[in-house]
């Protein structure tokens, strides 16, 4: 959800700025990324709760947001990296904190609840294992292993990020099933199966140029 957030944010900048040159003048003052990027973190200040979670969904307006769900998301591994990574460019600590609080709300969850919890976080809690070497990190991820190899449709084992998830496994513990079934569903892709999924309906076409509605979730989670 925060993703699509920024993704919106940066968007909604980039189209008015737009508007502005084609009228021959601009009333945005420029504004580099890394701004860009402080000031989103200020608005993840005002949701992440005391304990570290934060809403599922946010309802927004122009001036604020609320949350019409009780409902905590599960996906927090995005926010934990986006603060960290704000840490590695200012050396400010306050930012890794912020990460670190979130990354302990989620890192017992994990282990208390379901493997959801483990699965969805799984490239920040890599991140801090190969920082800290703390094995329940290593647990953690370990946790959702056998989901991976559960009978699911193509469809959802792009929208449960297999790619990389996957490499994150085989990298962490060296077992060849994890690579093989990473190149399985990569050939899956290639061989054109998703073109007879019910949910692999066409977006867009020109020609022999096709995008389907899984062209970017396996662009970007088997071929990035």
């Amino acid at each position: 959800a925060f993703v699509i957030l920024l993704l919106l944010i940066w968007l909604s900048f980039n189209r008015k700025y737009q508007e502005t040159q084609k009228a021959g003048t601009s009333n945005i003052a420029e504004i580099s990324g890394f701004e860009i990027a402080k000031q989103t973190a200020l608005f993840l200040d005002s949701v992440v709760a005391p304990d570290g979670s934060f809403p599922h969904k946010l309802y927004c307006s122009k001036n604020s947001c609320i949350s019409h769900e009780s409902e905590v998301s599960q996906t927090g591994g995005y926010l934990i990296l986006f603060y960290n990574e704000l840490y590695k460019n200012t050396n400010d600590a306050t930012y890794k904190a912020k990460a670190d609080k979130v990354m302990e709300f989620f890192l017992k969850k994990c282990e208390e609840k379901s493997e959801t919890w483990c699965r969805w976080n799984t490239h920040a809690m890599m991140e801090y294992y190969n920082k800290s070497g703390d094995i329940r990190y290593r647990n953690a991820i370990l946790k959702s292993r056998d989901f991976y190899f559960k009978q699911i449709s193509l469809p959802q084992q792009l929208l449960n990020d297999f790619g990389k998830r996957l490499e994150v496994l085989y990298n962490l513990t060296g077992e060849e099933e994890f690579k093989e079934l990473l190149v399985q569903v990569a050939d899956r892709i290639l061989s054109g199966e998703l073109d007879s999924e019910p949910e692999g309906q066409i977006l867009y076409k020109e020609g022999d140029f096709i995008v389907r509605k899984y062209s970017f979730h396996a662009a970007e989670t088997l071929y990035i």
